[in-house]
This record gives structure tokens, C-alpha cells and sequence, in this order.
């Protein structure tokens, strides 16, 4: 009997939470008093959030279901997100935000390092899509250059180990120096 109370009390805790954050973002990007974009800030710290509140939903629907399995895989990643929300919030928000944001998107880069590699993986991967390493290249070489030097710029300083953009040309890709 406990745990339907908990369960019920944690459903009625995310409709207020979907009130409060509705309160936040009418305030935030609807009031003409304050008119402001939505800005790579605004998305992270409401991404990790979404992603907190939607980790806590699938927790409160597999323990009504009795599937207990997996909920702490599911409590880590709210974990994660709380920390990195944390983190982001204490100080310097626009660059720590753009930080994270540019470090999430550095495993793209690595995804197409993979996917134009010149290994059996690269291979099959892009046999499975369909498309010539040239095209794939051709497709996406300026996001991918564009996305390299956000990171630099947002992240940290550049160690060379090299990511092919097209053939001929090889530029460092960004790791974060601890």
C-alpha cells in the first residue's frame, strides 16, 4: 500500500512540476517585458531537466507496473543530469552551458569520425545507410567543422589526434585537457 501512495504522489508531483516550468518558460520567453531568444543556456538547462523529470516519470511507470529492473540505470542518469545542472547553475552559466552543450555534440563528431572510418565498422555502417564515404563527407563536412570549432572555442584546448573532414584534410579534434 505504500508504494501506490508513493507512486501516486510522485504522478501529482510531475503535473506540478509541468505547471511550474510552463509558469517559467511564459515568464521567460512570452512576457513582452522580456523578450528574449532562445538561446543555447536556455536549451540546456531545460534539456537536463526534461531529461530529469522524464528519467523520474519512467521510474514511476515501471514501479507501477512492478518492473523493477533497470530503475537505477534510470535514477544514474538523473543523478548525472542533476549534477551537470548544478554545475551549470553556480556560475559563468552561458560558457559552462555552452560547454556542455558542445561537449554533447562531440559525440557526433565522433559518430562520423566512426562512420567514415576506413575499417570494417566504417564499412558496414555506411553500407547500412546507403551512402558512399564521399557523399557522407560532402553531406555533413561543414557541421562537422563548424561543430570542431565551437568546441574548441567552448570546451578546451585542442590535442591533436586527428579527425579526417574529407580526403586530404585532417584536422585536430578537441579533447578537454583535466
Amino acid at each position: 500500500m505504500e508504494g501506490k501512495k508513493d507512486i501516486k504522489f510522485g504522478k501529482e508531483l510531475l503535473k506540478q512540476i509541468d505547471v511550474v516550468v510552463k509558469k517559467v518558460l511564459d515568464k521567460k520567453f512570452t512576457n513582452p517585458k522580456y523578450p528574449k531568444d532562445f538561446d543555447i543556456e536556455d536549451y540546456v538547462i531545460l534539456g537536463l531537466f526534461d531529461g530529469i523529470v522524464s528519467r523520474f516519470d519512467s521510474i514511476l511507470y515501471l514501479a507501477e507496473a512492478d518492473k523493477l529492473f533497470g530503475i537505477e540505470a534510470i535514477a544514474r542518469g538523473i543523478l548525472e543530469a542533476h549534477a551537470y545542472l548544478i554545475y551549470i547553475l553556480e556560475k559563468d552559466i552561458v560558457k559552462r552551458s555552452k560547454a556542455y552543450f558542445y561537449s554533447v555534440k562531440k559525440k557526433e563528431l565522433d559518430i562520423y569520425q566512426g562512420i567514415i572510418a576506413e575499417d570494417v565498422k566504417g564499412i558496414e555502417l555506411r553500407q547500412f545507410l546507403n551512402i558512399s564515404k564521399e557523399k557522407f563527407i560532402e553531406k555533413f563536412e561543414d557541421k562537422v567543422n563548424e561543430m570542431h570549432e565551437k568546441f574548441i572555442k567552448y570546451v578546451g584546448k585542442k590535442r591533436k589526434t586527428g579527425i579526417k573532414v574529407r580526403r586530404g584534410i585532417t584536422i585536430s579534434e578537441s579533447c578537454v585537457n583535466h
